[in-house]
């Protein structure tokens, strides 16, 4: 099992909630004998299908339920939403290898202003942010700061 998402604890929920208000997302579940033991989220905008989370339970992984999950959500995508494009976004999985054979390589690249914002902001980017990534406890409160900033944005701006 995977650790814990490094974008924050509400991060995928927030979007969730954002792409259903905007009709955008795609819930589907995997259910064997009334379990779930599957679940993911497309979000659909534009013409593009962009496969953003699947999660599945362990003990059922030999049954292949994370791709179970995959397959059927493209064939409803593509029948149901008429989508041409798919993207499976980042990471570089196996399973992946096995739905393409054309791999985008995305590269970011950070600027900074030569002033004293951008030497400030550069500074915080490069050093202290990660420096605080690495402190469990310095995280917790990032994260605690992060949200309460960014669920006033969020109410701010509806």
């Amino acid at each position: 099992m995977e650790g814990k998402e490094r974008i924050g604890d509400e991060y995928l929920i927030e979007w969730m909630n954002y792409a259903a208000n905007k009709g955008w997302l795609r819930l589907g579940l995997v259910r064997l004998g009334g379990i779930t033991i599957a679940a993911g989220f497309a979000i659909i905008s534009n013409g593009y299908a962009y496969l953003a989370k699947t999660a599945y339970d362990e003990k059922y992984g030999d049954l292949g339920p994370g791709s179970i999950w995959l397959t059927e959500m493209i064939k409803y995508i593509i029948d149901i939403d008429n989508i041409s494009v798919i993207d499976l976004l980042r990471g570089d999985e196996e399973y992946k290898r096995h739905w393409v054979d054309q791999r985008r390589e995305r590269k970011g690249i950070l600027i900074f202003n030569r002033n004293i914002r951008g030497c400030c902001l550069s500074l915080l980017v490069q050093d202290v942010l990660p420096a605080v990534n690495k402190n469990t406890g310095l995280r917790k409160v990032k994260e605690f700061v992060k949200s309460a900033f960014f669920k006033q944005e969020l109410r701010s701006g509806e």
